[in-house]
C-alpha cells in the first residue's frame, strides 16, 4: 500500500487528521537481516489526531513509522527454516535468472 493510501485510510478508519505531505517513503536495506524494511518518515514537527482512538500522536521530523518488511531468502535461509520446522525440501522451481523461486516441501520422515 503506498504511503498517501496507507495514510488515507488511516484518517478515514481513524478519524485520524495524518497530513499526508508531511510523509515521505524510506526504504532501508539490512544486510545482516537480508530484509528490505519500509517506513514513512515524517518530515516535520506534528501532532496527530487519532479522533476515534480518543488520542493524539507527535512525531518529530525524521521520526519514522514501520510499515512493512520484506525478507530476501537465499537457499541457505529456505533450508534451515524448513529443517527447523520439520520439512524436507524435494524440489525448487526458479526462473532462468534465478530471481524468484518456488520451493516444494513435505514434512520429514521420523
Amino acid at each position: 500500500m503506498s504511503p498517501p493510501r496507507l495514510l488515507r485510510r488511516l484518517n478515514a478508519e481513524l478519524d485520524a487528521s495524518f497530513d499526508i505531505d508531511a510523509f515521505r517513503h524510506v526504504a532501508t536495506w539490512d544486510a545482516r537481516a537480508s530484509n528490505i524494511e519500509i517506513y514513512l518518515e515524517s518530515t516535520r514537527d506534528q501532532r496527530v489526531c487519532l479522533g476515534r482512538l480518543g488520542c493524539e500522536v507527535l512525531f518529530h521530523a525524521g521520526e519514522r513509522i514501520h510499515t512493512e518488511t520484506s525478507a530476501k531468502y537465499n537457499q541457505a535461509r529456505i533450508e534451515n527454516i524448513l529443517t527447523r520446522s520439520g520439512f524436507t525440501r524435494t524440489a525448487t522451481h526458479q526462473d532462468s535468472e534465478q530471481l524468484f523461486a518456488v520451493h516444494i516441501a513435505q514434512v520429514s520422515a521420523g
